[in-house]
């Protein structure tokens, strides 16, 4: 039996080792700029915010904006905070600064902050197209797909052909189950940005949840040939795999990321969404067998297989 959609189009965790199936947008900031996570240095932070903070009185709103988003990309949120911080005591009013401090909440999880922030942005701002992209990404972070709908409706009538906004607009199709129509979103997307391997991994999520998997494998063959290097890509190609009974680059593209034991586990619970129990619990045992340290994993799945043969309920 097919995995359901439901079940396609949920992150995999869990009992599925490390192996996501995201949305491209859907689970990180893509926004006017992408930024990286925040791993900056505390002692580098402290000693950098001390020698900028003689500098800023000399710069412009402007200046510390761009400044802003210039530390932000590199990783570093205090600086990144301080300069937007200090454009908003030069410029109450500057909504870019507000765009910066939205996006340093949202890359750190806080999006009732980050939403706030974009809010105060778009009212300062109307036609500030990330501060409505930010507002939609936060409500979505809280499942709140409705509002979510709202905001871009507005965004569509700002800028109805930028890919971000239709980038937006067939996620939230595809979180609400309409996924007949994110799918032309997707393949126009796709058409605008050929280069982005993000648009043909949405594509291939929204067959996926569609049961379509040679469709699904088309479209993140696509993707991983344009981001090799991608672990989240790499891993819904060899998801797409599996589901269409190519075990043998299932196993390879799994085992690429997250090991040979996590990849006979993760075919195992594959296995066991289409009720495919005898190749559900081969696969588990072979991630037994490489492993024992992963004994707790594969055994869970392993005592799921068994509830599911009986009673047909995990």
């Amino acid at each position: 039996m097919p995995v359901s959609q439901s079940s396609a189009m949920q992150c995999f965790c869990g009992l599925l080792a490390a192996a996501t199936l995201c949305l491209s947008g859907g689970c990180a900031k893509t926004e006017h700029k992408i930024h990286p996570l925040i791993t900056e240095t505390p002692a580098f932070s402290k000693m950098a915010a001390a020698s900028e903070e003689s500098n800023l009185s000399q710069k412009s709103p402007d200046e510390l904006i761009n400044a802003g988003f210039a530390y932000l990309a590199a990783g570093n949120a205090t600086l990144a905070r301080l300069h937007f911080v200090s454009a908003l005591k030069r410029n109450p009013e500057a909504a870019w600064a507000y765009v910066g401090i939205g996006d340093i909440a949202y890359q750190s999880g806080d999006y009732l902050s980050a939403l706030a922030n974009y809010q105060q942005a778009s009212a300062l701002a109307p036609d500030n197209l990330s501060a409505l992209l930010g507002q939609a990404q936060s409500l979505r972070q809280q499942g709140k797909l409705s509002a979510t709908s709202e905001v871009l409706n507005q965004a569509m009538k700002l800028a109805p052909n930028d890919v971000r906004v239709l980038t937006e607009l067939a996620i939230n199709y595809d979180l609400q189950g309409q996924v007949t129509l994110a799918g032309p979103l997707y393949q126009e997307i796709a058409a605008k940005s050929p280069d982005q391997a993000g648009a043909y991994n949405n594509m291939g999520i929204n067959a996926l949840s569609q049961n379509n998997y040679a469709t699904a494998i088309i479209h993140f063959s696509k993707a991983f040939m344009l981001d090799g290097n991608n672990e989240r890509i790499t891993n819904n190609l060899a998801m797409a795999f599996a589901l269409y009974g190519q075990e043998d680059q299932a196993l390879r593209l799994f085992t690429k990321t997250v090991g040979e034991a996590a990849a006979w586990n993760n075919l195992g619970y594959l296995y066991m969404t289409q009720k495919r129990y005898d190749d559900a619990e081969r696969a588990l045992k072979k991630a037994l067998e490489l492993n024992p340290k992963f004994y707790a994993r594969a055994q869970e799945n392993l005592d799921r297989v068994e509830r599911l043969r009986l009673t047909g309920s995990p």
